[in-house]
């Protein structure tokens, strides 16, 4: 399961995943779950991935990609909570990939059961943009986490106002 804000890329992550597995001669069966159609609210993609066809998804999760910290813990802090987060859904002995920045200790997980991966999202995003020779620009907004716009005349990034 890819798990985050809509407009961040799950769909992409999981499409290019899934397609990758499907020439790798696996089988998959997909499924995506949205709460709405606002950008920035919580969405998930499924994704079951076996040897034989699969017929359905499955209720259990054997590895969670967590873009953000509400697709592990739910929005159980807003006044009107739409989710409990996907964390009790790992399966006992998968694990959770998350952000290293979001600074989790295991105990904040509430499980010892599951296998805990952070990864320096942020990190392997500005060394991909360096090896694609992505404008510098760029590189800093996304390095200093710098809000930025697109001018889709020019293709270039410009100063937030």
């Amino acid at each position: 399961m890819i798990g985050g804000p809509q407009g961040s890329g799950i769909n992409s992550v999981a499409e290019n995943f899934a397609k990758a597995c499907i020439r790798g001669g696996l089988h998959i069966f997909a499924n995506i779950e949205y709460h709405s159609n606002i950008k920035g609210e919580h969405s998930y993609y499924r994704l079951r991935i076996e040897s034989k066809a699969p017929h359905s998804h499955v209720d259990w999760v054997d590895l969670l990609v967590a873009l953000d910290r509400e697709t592990i813990f739910g929005d159980m802090n807003k006044p009107h909570p739409t989710h409990r987060g996907h964390r009790h859904e790992v399966s006992p002995g998968g694990g959770i990939i998350y952000d290293r920045s979001l600074n989790l200790t295991p105990d904040s997980f509430g499980r010892d059961d599951i296998k805990l991966f952070p990864i320096p999202y942020m990190d392997l995003l500005v060394d991909a943009l360096k090896l694609q020779n992505v404008d510098t620009t760029m590189q800093r907004r996304v390095s200093e986490k710098t809000p930025f716009r697109q001018n889709c005349e020019s293709n270039r990034c410009l100063e937030s106002e």
